[in-house]
C-alpha cells in the first residue's frame, strides 16, 4: 500500500519519494577556509562531457560604439559538473526558488491588512 506522505529519510534533496533504493546521507563538509563569493552573473557552457558554469561579478557599463554597451564581467568561480547531475540542479534550484516565492508572498501578505482592518489616522 502506497503512502500519503513518505518519510523523511525517502525523500530525494528536493522533496520527491525516492525509489526503494538504500538510503544515503551526504556527510557535507565547509572547510573553514572557504570563503563566500558574490556573483550576479552566469555564463554556461557545454561540452560532451560537462557543463561549465562562470559565476561572475559585473562592473560598471560604459557605452561603446554604435548603441552597443560595454560591461566588464569577472569570473570569480568556474565550477564543471557532469550532464548527469545538471537536473538535479536545476530541480533543486527550482524548488528553493518556488520556497522564496512562498516566503516572500507571505511576509507582503502579513504587511497588509486584512479587510477588517481598521484604518489608522494620519
Amino acid at each position: 500500500m502506497g503512502r500519503d506522505k513518505p518519510a523523511s529519510a525517502d525523500l530525494c534533496h528536493d522533496g520527491r519519494a525516492m525509489p526503494d533504493e538504500p538510503t544515503v546521507n551526504f556527510q557535507i563538509e565547509v572547510p573553514g577556509e572557504l570563503q563566500n563569493t558574490y556573483a550576479n552573473f552566469l555564463a554556461v557552457w557545454h561540452s560532451q562531457h560537462e557543463f561549465t558554469l562562470d559565476f561572475m561579478v559585473t562592473g560598471m557599463a560604459t557605452p561603446g560604439p554604435e548603441a552597443v554597451t560595454n560591461v566588464p564581467a569577472r569570473v570569480v568561480a568556474r565550477i564543471k559538473v557532469p550532464p548527469t547531475v545538471v537536473d538535479d540542479i536545476l530541480r533543486a534550484l527550482a524548488t528553493n526558488v518556488s520556497l522564496r516565492e512562498d516566503a516572500m508572498k507571505s511576509m507582503a501578505n502579513q504587511d497588509r491588512p486584512g479587510p477588517n482592518a481598521e484604518e489608522k489616522p494620519q
